[in-house]
């Protein structure tokens, strides 16, 4: 049940613009899933979908899957990690990285495919980044 439910999941939040749970419960009702809050927040959690901003300005879900490059392009220096993500994805890869709540990492900031991590004090950077894509990786 769990498989099917996120399988609709990600077909939903793939295919439209789906901007709230809420929303996303409605459609899942539709197709015969009824589900709580929690399951649902559990699920956007499990498959890897956050909300990103799209061209209009409004927040959209959208699956992570796919959105990290392929071959991760970073840079460590001092206490900051450089990462190049495609046009649009680096506020999604951040609040990614965020969400992993590492101790090693004070914060994230985002651009367009950009995004800054903070290395918290005391911490080697190129050691964080490489800690940080094996998690990612997985």
């Amino acid at each position: 049940m769990k498989k099917i439910r996120q399988r609709q999941v990600l077909q939903l939040v793939t295919a439209e613009a789906i901007r709230s749970q809420e929303q996303l419960r409605s459609h899942l009702a539709r197709k015969g899933c009824k589900v709580t809050q929690a399951t649902l927040s559990r699920d956007l959690k499990d498959l890897k979908i956050v909300k990103v901003s799209d061209s209009t300005g409004s927040y959209r879900y959208q699956a992570l899957e796919g959105t990290r490059p392929e071959t991760p392009r970073s840079t460590a220096s001092g206490n900051l990690i450089v990462i190049r993500t495609k046009q649009g994805l680096a506020a999604a890869l951040a609040y990614e990285i965020d969400a992993l709540d590492l101790d090693e990492i004070s914060g994230t900031v985002a651009g367009e495919d950009t995004v800054l991590a903070v290395v918290a004090e005391g911490q080697q950077a190129v050691e964080v980044e490489h800690k940080l894509w094996n998690i990612l990786k997985t």
